[in-house]
């Protein structure tokens, strides 16, 4: 390949990447809004409409990913966002190096995964474990609602907590939410320190 011919391409690359950008940018769009998707005008509304046209196909690809499902949450977007986000990294990257190799690849591809996918997810799972504690010091009849929502999703969780470190003893509601807060932080912890090294590992090969 000549210079002309690479130049072309980290061009073209670039370009890429900043088409990415907007798509990501209308998936975000489009998730947002499927939170109001109950008032009918925001159905009806014409540019979320082309905006579903263009972006759905794409999220549906990860609907059948059972495990990144609860009852009530969906993070099969968080996926579709990290593999979008790779893609847009290595566009950028090669765009603006010219390089590409197969170690930057991984190191992207694992990297991006770790903040777009397991990091948020790690997130989510400690602020609702958060809520859920201090809904137990201030039950009120307002807050049931709210408790049976948060426990449909993160109850399985819990429920393998118990099961795992107190044997299906039955244990007070602050035990187990505690037990499984601490199990979290520090599974986050541990994880995050190993994608660090493992990425430093790479880097340095």
């Amino acid at each position: 390949m000549n210079v002309q011919e690479s130049t072309y391409l980290m061009k073209a690359a670039i370009v890429m990447a900043q088409i990415l950008a907007i798509y990501n940018l209308l998936l975000w769009v489009r998730i947002i809004f499927s939170w109001f998707s109950s008032f009918s005008n925001m159905r009806q509304n014409k540019l979320i409409q082309y905006i579903q046209l263009i972006v759905d196909p794409y999220l549906n690809l990860f609907k059948n990913i059972k495990f990144l499902k609860t009852n009530n949450m969906d993070f099969t977007p968080l996926l579709a966002f990290a593999v979008l986000s790779v893609v847009q990294s290595i566009l950028n990257l090669f765009g603006a190096t010219g390089e590409l190799t197969l170690v930057l690849v991984i190191v992207l591809a694992i990297n991006t995964l770790w903040s777009y996918l397991i990091s948020p997810f790690f997130f989510i799972l400690t602020i609702m474990l958060v809520i859920r504690l201090v809904l137990c010091f201030k039950k009120s009849a307002n807050s049931i609602n709210l408790i049976h929502g948060i426990e449909n999703i993160i109850g399985g969780f819990m429920n393998w907590i118990q099961k795992v470190f107190f044997f299906s003893k039955v244990v007070s509601d602050r035990t187990l939410i505690i037990a499984s807060l601490v199990f979290t932080i520090l599974v986050y912890i541990v994880t995050r320190q190993a994608i660090t090294y493992l990425l430093s590992y790479l880097l340095n090969l």
